[in-house]
């Protein structure tokens, strides 16, 4: 998990980018960055 929260950090206000393994790149805001869990589509 160290890589999300690396990530988002570098991302900052922008938010998360996520690639998945057999869908589409993921879009998640900085706010949910620290609240991975509940990935809402």
């Amino acid at each position: 998990m160290s890589i999300l929260l690396k990530a988002g950090a570098d991302a900052g206000n922008n938010g998360l980018k996520l690639m998945v393994k057999g869908q589409d790149p993921i879009f998640i805001p900085s706010i949910y960055s620290l609240y991975i869990g509940e990935p809402t589509g």
